[in-house]
């Protein structure tokens, strides 16, 4: 999980068993909004669609930004620009969408911490 403030990852990476069609995880002691980054350091193809079906695109410019797990973040990028795309294709409305593009593109290149320049 990582705070919605600072980027900071809160808790460190756990493996959640996923057994039953629905489970809740709590995690205790958090302070402020967290956001989840999942699926860290898996290798396998996996899709995960909300169950809304709507992408969230601030959290995924915050993870595209954020995230302290490098693949996480390209992952998290590349559905960002896919969502843009596919509105432009859509003709919908889309600049809300490529600002945040811009900004987390902006961000990535400019953070000194990333030593993974595969997501530089």
């Amino acid at each position: 999980l990582l705070d919605k403030e600072s980027g900071k990852e809160v808790v460190p990476t756990k493996t959640l068993y996923l057994k039953e069609s629905t489970q809740t995880f709590e995690f205790a002691n958090l302070q402020g909004q967290v956001i989840p980054s999942i699926l860290r350091n898996f290798s396998a193809p996996v899709k995960l669609v909300p169950a809304s079906g709507d992408v969230n695109e601030a959290d995924l410019a915050f993870l595209a930004s954020h995230d302290t797990d490098g693949f996480n973040r390209w992952d998290s990028a590349q559905r960002l620009y896919t969502a843009v795309i596919l509105k432009i294709l859509g003709k919908e409305p889309f600049q809300e969408s490529l600002d945040r593009v811009v900004e987390s593109f902006g961000r990535t290149l400019n953070d000194e911490t990333i030593n993974d320049d595969s997501i530089r």
